[in-house]
């Protein structure tokens, strides 16, 4: 995206970008979902770091020979991150023992939190040392991926090579498992409704301060901080994979959402949007872990490639209807739209994850009742 901005200085190009990485996460999830499951991830994985890496180094060359080559060179990168992605995803309870799959999960946000946050710095620190060059970029994020593809390669198993599993079809096949319908329209509805704060957090940042730009990126600090300390607060929790937990987390973020709405003051924004923030991995990490133990060992990827497809395309929507919102009302009024839905979907998240059973006399009571009412 640098890359682009720098050719161009239009942000509309880079908001081109934008599309082109999630029109190709769609595509390569809708016709590939089951890719994951069907060959060996490790090999898979391995493979698609090492193709990205190699990509990554050639397109300082190709870019050179036609600018608009950037296109379909970010929608092949992006497409190779729609399969990588749920693939790492759907071999986590291969690595970790049973009952430990949420807090492996946690520890993977926590640390893909700070992992983010260190590269930003790293490629603020290149382009200041090399501020008449962005090659060094690519050399330096094509360098991730090969250490990262000797990392997966040390893993003996990763799961998958299930050649029985067809390719396409990972919607419907996703959607075959009663289990996961509810956290899979959960998770689609709240990737709508999260990405609306997108759009509405710079012209927010603009609003309350002056200094709009230093202002947006405090917010931003703000903003990443809270949701590492959301995943290490949601390590912590003993039913991680819940509805309830996914309710939590959603009302949090929704509730202080609705308090960025209202609230102009400084401060208040500044801890407001911390709070909802924490709230954010909370849901996210549990519903996550929600579908991976609603699938099993011979659908968990395909399981994870739709979930990752729809919250691209829930995204895209959510980041269009947050633009219109702030350009036409305000950035509050964003916050206040994306605030309601959350607290309204933390409602249904809440009530269908509470107990059917009477504990003061337990399931077996409960059984014997309904039979008798049967008869």
């Amino acid at each position: 995206m640098i890359s682009i901005y720098i050719k161009t200085h239009d942000a509309r190009f880079v908001a081109l970008g934008f599309i082109v990485q999630a029109v190709a996460t769609i595509v390569v999830t809708s016709l590939a979902g089951g890719l994951t499951d069907r060959l060996p991830r490790r090999g898979l994985v391995v493979g698609l770091e090492l193709l990205r890496a190699a990509t990554l180094l050639s397109t300082p060359f190709l870019i050179g020979l036609n600018w608009w080559l950037i296109v379909p060179i970010l929608f092949f990168l992006s497409g190779i991150n729609a399969v990588v992605q749920p693939a790492k995803q759907a071999a986590i309870p291969s690595l970790v023992p049973s009952g430990q799959i949420g807090k492996a999960n946690a520890m993977v946000a926590a640390t893909s939190m700070l992992a983010g946050a260190v590269g930003f710095g790293v490629a603020a620190a290149i382009l200041s040392t090399f501020p008449s060059s962005i090659n060094v970029l690519f050399v330096a994020d094509a360098a991730t991926f090969v250490l990262a593809a000797g990392i997966i390669l040390g893993i003996p198993n990763l799961g998958g090579g299930l050649i029985a599993t067809s390719v396409a079809g990972a919607l419907r096949r996703t959607w075959s498992i009663v289990e996961a319908r509810p956290h899979l329209v959960v998770s689609t509805l709240a990737a709508f409704l999260i990405p609306i704060s997108m759009p509405a957090l710079l012209a927010l940042a603009y609003q309350i301060s002056l200094a709009g730009g230093q202002t947006y990126s405090l917010l931003e600090l703000v903003s990443s901080v809270g949701i590492f300390v959301g995943s290490l607060i949601v390590s912590r929790i003993g039913s991680i994979g819940s509805m309830r937990t996914v309710g939590a987390g959603l009302l949090l973020t929704g509730a202080f959402s609705v308090a960025i709405a209202m609230s102009p003051i400084y401060v208040i924004v500044l801890f407001a949007l911390f709070v909802a923030s924490v709230g954010n991995p909370i849901y996210a990490v549990a519903n996550q872990t929600a579908l991976i133990e609603a699938a099993d060992a011979s659908n968990r990827g395909t399981v994870m490639a739709t979930r990752f497809g729809l919250a691209q395309t829930a995204g895209i929507i959510g980041m269009a209807v947050g633009g219109v919102v702030t350009r036409q009302f305000s950035p509050g009024a964003a916050y206040a739209v994306l605030g309601v839905g959350l607290v309204l979907l933390a409602l249904y998240a809440l009530a269908a994850g509470r107990s059917t059973v009477n504990p003061l006399h337990g399931a077996a009571y409960e059984e014997a009742a309904l039979q008798r009412a049967k008869t």
